[in-house]
């Protein structure tokens, strides 16, 4: 990807022993937010612009998801190994090699303790194909192919429930487009708005226990964060 695009994608969330998500400021729990070094600094540029503190229990960690392991960077931030912990990738997973998408999922499966959770979308295989059969679909991988941010990983319609089983994940929900329109973008009197269809929501619960030792640091907290960049 291009260091100039680079700035909008790739933001995932982690936040270690989790409760509801609105609730992660409120009752403390570890936060890390994770994406490109020059989309935090801007973050943090903004937070400062505003005369806001970034609160105590949140990270920011910079990292490259094809081309660093997200266990070695999340692990200098202190992630605590064997939590309940919920993983958020959100516009992550399209922008991945397969291999990249693999490791992350293999580190959330080895780290978290049983009863974590992964929620991430992903589109369809056969956009990067080009059938054009979903809503909205047309011409939006060249779109992106042009302006630097190519798709390169994807699943089948059918894919996602024996692709998350491989990392001991079990599919909890699973919101197509059709799912999506139903439950959010219906008005009062039944219309339902359209919504792009190239892509699902997914959020798998973790069924096994961590092989690692609970509440071990990875490694112990570093400076990379970019909470430090200032």
């Amino acid at each position: 990807m291009r260091a100039k695009s680079r700035r909008r994608l790739n933001t995932a969330a982690v936040t270690n022993d989790a409760g509801k998500l609105e609730q992660q400021y409120k009752l403390k729990h570890q936060v890390f937010k994770l994406s490109f070094t020059d989309c935090q600094q801007d973050k943090l540029k903004a937070y400062k612009s505003k005369e806001l503190t970034v609160p105590e229990n949140v990270t920011f960690v910079p990292i490259d998801f094809n081309k660093e392991s997200l266990r070695d960077k999340i692990g200098r931030a202190g992630f605590v190994v064997g939590k309940k912990t919920l993983f958020m990738l959100e516009g992550v997973t399209m922008y991945l090699s397969k291999e990249a998408v693999e490791d992350t999922l293999s580190f959330i499966s080895e780290s978290s303790g049983k009863g974590s959770k992964v929620v991430f979308d992903h589109i369809y295989s056969g956009v990067l194909r080009g059938e054009n059969k979903y809503y909205g679909e047309k011409g939006m991988y060249k779109r992106t192919a042009k302006v630097g941010e190519e798709w390169t990983f994807a699943l089948e319609e059918n894919e996602t429930e024996p692709f998350l089983n491989k990392f001991g994940f079990d599919v909890k929900d699973y919101c197509n487009a059709h799912e999506l329109e139903e439950r959010y973008f219906k008005n009062s009197s039944g219309t339902v708005a359209k919504i792009n269809g190239i892509h699902a929501i997914v959020t798998g619960i973790k069924r096994l226990q961590v092989p690692m030792l609970q509440g071990e640091r990875l490694s112990s907290p570093g400076v990379d964060s970019a909470r430090k960049l200032t």
